[in-house]
Protein backbone atom coordinates (compact mmCIF):
# COMPACT_ATOMS: atom_id res chain seq x y z
CA UNK A 1 0.00 0.00 0.00
CA UNK A 2 1.16 3.04 -1.22
CA UNK A 3 2.25 5.94 1.35
CA UNK A 4 -0.02 8.88 2.48
CA UNK A 5 0.98 11.89 1.03
CA UNK A 6 1.96 14.49 3.63
CA UNK A 7 -0.46 17.59 3.26
CA UNK A 8 0.06 20.68 4.69
CA UNK A 9 -2.57 23.63 4.67
CA UNK A 10 -0.41 26.82 5.56
CA UNK A 11 -2.63 29.46 7.36
CA UNK A 12 -4.78 27.90 10.59
CA UNK A 13 -6.76 31.25 11.84
CA UNK A 14 -10.37 29.90 13.19
CA UNK A 15 -12.69 31.50 15.63
CA UNK A 16 -13.48 35.56 15.42
CA UNK A 17 -11.04 35.76 12.78
CA UNK A 18 -11.59 32.58 10.53
CA UNK A 19 -10.11 31.49 7.49
CA UNK A 20 -10.67 28.28 5.32
CA UNK A 21 -7.48 26.39 6.49
CA UNK A 22 -9.09 24.35 9.08
CA UNK A 23 -11.61 23.55 6.47
CA UNK A 24 -9.14 22.71 4.13
CA UNK A 25 -7.57 20.41 6.32
CA UNK A 26 -10.77 18.71 7.26
CA UNK A 27 -12.11 17.85 3.73
CA UNK A 28 -8.95 15.56 3.20
CA UNK A 29 -9.11 12.08 4.23
CA UNK A 30 -7.10 11.06 6.85
CA UNK A 31 -6.99 6.79 5.09
CA UNK A 32 -5.46 8.82 1.95
CA UNK A 33 -3.29 11.94 3.50
CA UNK A 34 -1.51 12.75 6.28
CA UNK A 35 -2.55 16.38 7.11
CA UNK A 36 -0.17 18.91 8.45
CA UNK A 37 -1.53 22.17 10.00
CA UNK A 38 1.13 25.38 9.50
CA UNK A 39 0.40 27.73 11.68
CA UNK A 40 1.55 31.74 10.78
CA UNK A 41 1.40 32.82 14.35
CA UNK A 42 1.10 31.44 17.80
CA UNK A 43 -2.85 32.40 18.09
CA UNK A 44 -4.13 30.66 15.16
CA UNK A 45 -6.09 27.81 16.82
CA UNK A 46 -7.28 26.16 13.59
CA UNK A 47 -5.02 22.80 14.51
CA UNK A 48 -6.87 22.49 17.22
CA UNK A 49 -10.43 21.52 16.05
CA UNK A 50 -10.76 17.75 17.06
CA UNK A 51 -9.77 15.27 13.96
CA UNK A 52 -8.40 17.72 12.10
CA UNK A 53 -4.85 17.08 11.52
CA UNK A 54 -2.15 14.66 12.61
CA UNK A 55 0.77 17.04 13.18
CA UNK A 56 0.85 21.11 13.81
CA UNK A 57 4.20 23.04 13.22
CA UNK A 58 4.58 26.98 13.58
CA UNK A 59 6.29 29.19 10.82
CA UNK A 60 6.21 32.71 11.18
CA UNK A 61 5.37 35.31 8.89
CA UNK A 62 7.28 37.96 10.68
CA UNK A 63 8.41 39.47 7.53
CA UNK A 64 7.77 38.36 4.03
CA UNK A 65 10.80 36.21 3.30
CA UNK A 66 11.60 35.41 6.24
CA UNK A 67 8.48 32.86 6.26
CA UNK A 68 9.33 31.68 2.93
CA UNK A 69 12.92 30.23 4.12
CA UNK A 70 11.05 29.23 7.09
CA UNK A 71 8.49 26.97 4.87
CA UNK A 72 11.06 26.15 3.15
CA UNK A 73 13.02 24.77 6.09
CA UNK A 74 9.58 23.37 7.21
CA UNK A 75 8.94 21.60 3.70
CA UNK A 76 12.53 19.62 4.11
CA UNK A 77 12.27 18.99 7.61
CA UNK A 78 8.67 17.80 7.55
CA UNK A 79 9.15 15.54 4.09
CA UNK A 80 5.78 17.94 2.88
CA UNK A 81 4.49 16.81 -0.39
CA UNK A 82 2.19 19.34 -1.15
CA UNK A 83 1.14 22.64 -0.15
CA UNK A 84 -2.27 24.55 0.08
CA UNK A 85 -3.31 27.88 0.88
CA UNK A 86 -5.21 28.59 4.14
CA UNK A 87 -5.85 32.17 3.19
CA UNK A 88 -5.93 34.98 0.79
CA UNK A 89 -2.88 36.40 2.11
CA UNK A 90 -1.23 33.00 1.89
CA UNK A 91 -2.62 32.07 -1.84
CA UNK A 92 -0.16 35.30 -2.83
CA UNK A 93 2.77 34.38 -0.41
CA UNK A 94 2.83 30.68 -2.16
CA UNK A 95 2.55 32.17 -5.70
CA UNK A 96 5.06 34.65 -5.69
CA UNK A 97 7.14 32.18 -3.87
CA UNK A 98 6.12 28.91 -6.24
CA UNK A 99 9.70 28.31 -7.23
CA UNK A 100 11.43 28.54 -4.29
CA UNK A 101 8.95 26.20 -2.30
CA UNK A 102 9.16 23.55 -5.32
CA UNK A 103 12.68 23.45 -5.25
CA UNK A 104 12.87 22.70 -1.62
CA UNK A 105 10.58 19.90 -3.14
CA UNK A 106 6.95 20.58 -2.22
CA UNK A 107 4.31 20.40 -4.45
CA UNK A 108 1.79 23.41 -5.11
CA UNK A 109 -0.80 24.73 -7.42
CA UNK A 110 -1.66 27.88 -6.30
CA UNK A 111 -2.20 30.49 -9.44
CA UNK A 112 -0.81 33.93 -8.90
CA UNK A 113 -4.20 35.50 -9.20
CA UNK A 114 -3.68 39.41 -9.06
CA UNK A 115 -7.02 41.81 -8.72
CA UNK A 116 -5.80 43.98 -11.42
CA UNK A 117 -5.88 41.06 -14.03
CA UNK A 118 -9.68 41.59 -13.97
CA UNK A 119 -9.61 44.48 -15.73
CA UNK A 120 -8.32 42.52 -19.02
CA UNK A 121 -11.44 40.35 -18.77
CA UNK A 122 -13.67 40.35 -21.63
CA UNK A 123 -17.34 39.06 -21.74
CA UNK A 124 -17.43 39.50 -17.80
CA UNK A 125 -19.33 41.70 -16.31
CA UNK A 126 -17.68 43.54 -13.34
CA UNK A 127 -19.60 45.28 -10.63
CA UNK A 128 -19.37 48.88 -10.52
CA UNK A 129 -15.60 50.06 -9.05
CA UNK A 130 -13.42 52.86 -8.56
CA UNK A 131 -9.78 53.03 -7.01
CA UNK A 132 -9.14 54.81 -3.72
CA UNK A 133 -6.64 57.20 -3.13
CA UNK A 134 -3.57 56.39 -1.03
CA UNK A 135 -4.06 58.79 1.43
CA UNK A 136 -8.00 58.17 2.94
CA UNK A 137 -9.98 60.90 3.18
CA UNK A 138 -13.82 61.85 3.84
CA UNK A 139 -16.27 61.00 1.00
CA UNK A 140 -13.79 59.28 -0.93
CA UNK A 141 -15.93 56.33 -1.90
CA UNK A 142 -19.16 58.82 -2.89
CA UNK A 143 -22.16 58.91 -1.63
CA UNK A 144 -24.12 55.82 -2.12
CA UNK A 145 -23.90 53.52 0.84
CA UNK A 146 -23.23 50.47 1.79
CA UNK A 147 -19.90 49.69 -0.63
CA UNK A 148 -17.23 47.12 -0.32
CA UNK A 149 -13.83 48.25 0.03
CA UNK A 150 -11.27 45.37 -0.68
CA UNK A 151 -6.89 45.63 -1.12
CA UNK A 152 -4.88 44.22 -3.49
CA UNK A 153 -3.53 42.05 -0.86
CA UNK A 154 -7.55 39.90 -0.40
CA UNK A 155 -8.66 41.54 2.49
CA UNK A 156 -11.82 43.24 2.48
CA UNK A 157 -14.53 45.57 4.56
CA UNK A 158 -17.89 46.97 4.46
CA UNK A 159 -18.63 50.34 5.09
CA UNK A 160 -22.15 51.91 5.88
CA UNK A 161 -21.54 55.78 5.79
CA UNK A 162 -18.28 57.94 5.14
CA UNK A 163 -16.86 57.22 8.45
CA UNK A 164 -16.94 53.55 8.53
CA UNK A 165 -15.35 54.13 5.33
CA UNK A 166 -12.66 56.40 6.19
CA UNK A 167 -11.34 53.97 8.52
CA UNK A 168 -12.13 50.45 6.77
CA UNK A 169 -9.44 52.51 3.97
CA UNK A 170 -7.06 53.28 6.95
CA UNK A 171 -7.58 49.38 7.88
CA UNK A 172 -7.01 48.30 4.27
CA UNK A 173 -3.59 50.37 3.73
CA UNK A 174 -1.85 48.50 6.63
CA UNK A 175 -3.11 44.89 5.84
CA UNK A 176 -0.54 44.44 3.30
CA UNK A 177 2.27 41.35 4.85
CA UNK A 178 4.99 42.97 6.47
CA UNK A 179 7.49 43.46 3.60
CA UNK A 180 5.57 43.74 0.55
CA UNK A 181 4.32 47.19 -1.45
CA UNK A 182 1.43 49.29 0.42
CA UNK A 183 -1.98 47.34 -0.75
CA UNK A 184 -4.00 49.38 -3.39
CA UNK A 185 -7.83 50.00 -2.55
CA UNK A 186 -11.03 49.62 -4.28
CA UNK A 187 -14.53 50.32 -3.37
CA UNK A 188 -17.12 48.55 -4.89
CA UNK A 189 -20.93 49.68 -4.61
CA UNK A 190 -22.74 47.01 -2.93
CA UNK A 191 -26.22 44.82 -3.09
CA UNK A 192 -27.15 43.49 0.60
CA UNK A 193 -28.55 39.99 0.22
CA UNK A 194 -27.76 39.55 -3.35
CA UNK A 195 -24.02 37.81 -2.77
CA UNK A 196 -22.85 34.47 -4.38
CA UNK A 197 -19.81 32.67 -4.26
CA UNK A 198 -18.20 30.04 -6.76
CA UNK A 199 -15.46 27.94 -5.64
CA UNK A 200 -13.51 26.01 -8.38
CA UNK A 201 -10.28 24.12 -10.01
CA UNK A 202 -8.66 24.23 -13.45
CA UNK A 203 -6.05 22.06 -14.83
CA UNK A 204 -3.19 23.47 -16.50
CA UNK A 205 -4.84 24.91 -19.65
CA UNK A 206 -7.77 27.33 -17.09
CA UNK A 207 -10.34 24.65 -18.21
CA UNK A 208 -12.65 24.21 -14.92
CA UNK A 209 -12.28 20.40 -14.03
CA UNK A 210 -15.04 20.80 -10.29
CA UNK A 211 -16.75 23.16 -8.59
CA UNK A 212 -18.75 24.24 -6.14
CA UNK A 213 -21.29 27.29 -5.82
CA UNK A 214 -23.17 28.86 -3.12
CA UNK A 215 -25.87 31.86 -1.59
CA UNK A 216 -24.30 33.56 1.09
CA UNK A 217 -26.99 34.05 3.80
CA UNK A 218 -24.98 35.83 6.59
CA UNK A 219 -21.92 37.14 6.39
CA UNK A 220 -19.88 39.95 8.87
CA UNK A 221 -18.12 43.34 7.81
CA UNK A 222 -14.99 41.28 6.33
CA UNK A 223 -17.68 39.43 4.26
CA UNK A 224 -16.61 35.93 5.72
CA UNK A 225 -19.45 34.05 5.16
CA UNK A 226 -20.70 32.40 8.24
CA UNK A 227 -23.99 31.16 6.78
CA UNK A 228 -24.06 29.61 3.34
CA UNK A 229 -26.08 27.06 1.30
CA UNK A 230 -25.17 25.74 -1.86
CA UNK A 231 -26.98 26.59 -5.32
CA UNK A 232 -26.68 24.73 -8.62
CA UNK A 233 -27.28 27.84 -11.34
CA UNK A 234 -25.04 27.35 -14.81
CA UNK A 235 -25.09 30.84 -15.67
CA UNK A 236 -23.40 31.75 -12.09
CA UNK A 237 -20.56 29.06 -12.79
CA UNK A 238 -20.14 29.42 -16.42
CA UNK A 239 -19.01 33.01 -15.37
CA UNK A 240 -16.42 31.90 -13.26
CA UNK A 241 -15.26 29.33 -15.29
CA UNK A 242 -14.76 31.73 -18.42
CA UNK A 243 -12.78 34.31 -15.94
CA UNK A 244 -10.27 30.91 -15.02
CA UNK A 245 -10.07 29.93 -18.56
CA UNK A 246 -8.96 33.78 -20.00
CA UNK A 247 -7.17 33.83 -17.26
CA UNK A 248 -5.17 30.81 -17.38
CA UNK A 249 -5.77 29.64 -13.70
CA UNK A 250 -4.33 26.18 -12.22
CA UNK A 251 -5.39 24.75 -9.26
CA UNK A 252 -8.05 26.10 -6.46
CA UNK A 253 -9.78 29.82 -7.15
CA UNK A 254 -12.70 31.18 -5.97
CA UNK A 255 -14.98 34.06 -7.07
CA UNK A 256 -17.15 36.41 -5.43
CA UNK A 257 -20.42 37.56 -7.40
CA UNK A 258 -23.06 40.12 -7.07
CA UNK A 259 -27.09 39.60 -8.70
CA UNK A 260 -28.64 42.51 -9.85
CA UNK A 261 -31.20 43.59 -11.79
CA UNK A 262 -29.06 42.34 -15.09
CA UNK A 263 -27.76 39.49 -14.29
CA UNK A 264 -24.01 38.29 -11.87
CA UNK A 265 -21.22 40.77 -12.12
CA UNK A 266 -18.09 39.70 -10.43
CA UNK A 267 -16.45 41.28 -7.36
CA UNK A 268 -13.75 39.10 -6.76
CA UNK A 269 -11.35 36.55 -7.81
CA UNK A 270 -8.62 35.01 -5.88
CA UNK A 271 -6.43 31.88 -5.25
CA UNK A 272 -7.69 29.36 -3.04
CA UNK A 273 -10.71 28.29 -1.41
CA UNK A 274 -13.97 29.91 0.59
CA UNK A 275 -14.61 29.97 4.07
CA UNK A 276 -17.38 27.14 3.30
CA UNK A 277 -15.07 24.43 1.43
CA UNK A 278 -16.45 21.90 4.11
CA UNK A 279 -19.92 21.85 1.35
CA UNK A 280 -17.67 19.57 -0.79
CA UNK A 281 -17.55 16.96 1.81
CA UNK A 282 -21.15 16.48 1.43
CA UNK A 283 -21.45 15.56 -2.10
CA UNK A 284 -19.81 16.36 -5.66
CA UNK A 285 -16.68 16.53 -6.48
CA UNK A 286 -13.54 16.91 -4.04
CA UNK A 287 -12.12 20.09 -4.65
CA UNK A 288 -9.22 19.80 -2.10
CA UNK A 289 -7.85 16.12 -3.12
CA UNK A 290 -8.35 17.74 -6.55
CA UNK A 291 -6.04 20.20 -5.96
CA UNK A 292 -3.90 18.02 -4.05
CA UNK A 293 -3.78 16.15 -7.26
CA UNK A 294 -2.84 18.77 -8.91
CA UNK A 295 0.18 20.05 -6.98
CA UNK A 296 1.57 16.43 -7.58
CA UNK A 297 1.42 17.02 -10.88
CA UNK A 298 -1.22 14.67 -12.17
CA UNK A 299 -3.36 15.71 -15.30
CA UNK A 300 -6.91 16.60 -14.06
CA UNK A 301 -9.86 15.13 -16.41
CA UNK A 302 -12.39 17.53 -17.83
CA UNK A 303 -15.78 16.97 -19.24
CA UNK A 304 -18.17 19.18 -20.77
CA UNK A 305 -20.38 20.12 -17.91
CA UNK A 306 -18.61 20.91 -15.10
CA UNK A 307 -19.56 18.76 -11.99
CA UNK A 308 -20.88 20.73 -9.08
CA UNK A 309 -22.10 20.43 -5.22
CA UNK A 310 -25.27 19.71 -5.37
CA UNK A 311 -27.89 22.26 -4.15
CA UNK A 312 -28.99 22.49 -0.71
CA UNK A 313 -25.82 21.91 1.41
CA UNK A 314 -26.25 24.34 4.34
CA UNK A 315 -22.73 25.49 5.81
CA UNK A 316 -22.69 27.37 8.98
CA UNK A 317 -19.43 28.27 10.76
CA UNK A 318 -21.17 29.90 13.72
CA UNK A 319 -22.48 26.25 14.72
CA UNK A 320 -19.24 24.36 14.90
CA UNK A 321 -19.14 24.66 10.91
CA UNK A 322 -22.28 22.32 10.72
CA UNK A 323 -22.98 20.99 7.57
CA UNK A 324 -26.41 19.11 7.01
CA UNK A 325 -28.57 18.56 3.73
CA UNK A 326 -31.33 21.15 3.68
CA UNK A 327 -34.86 19.93 2.95
CA UNK A 328 -35.88 20.47 -0.48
Amino acid sequence: MAARKRVAVVGMADGPEADEGPGVLACLARARFERVAVLCHENESGALRPGCCERAILVPHHESSTQVSNLVEAVRAEGLDVLLPGSARVAVMLARSADTLRSAGAGLCTPQLEAAALDTLHGVRLAGRHPLPGTPVLGACGGTYPVVLQSSCGARRRAGDEWEALRAHEALLRSGPAGTETPSVEAINWIPHATFEVALVADGRGVAVASSAVRVLADDDRLRPWLAVTVENDGLVDAAARVALQLELQGPSRFLFLLDAHGFALVDARAGFPLWIEVTTVGGPPLVELAVRAALGEELATVDSIPCTPAGVLFSQTAEDALAPSPR
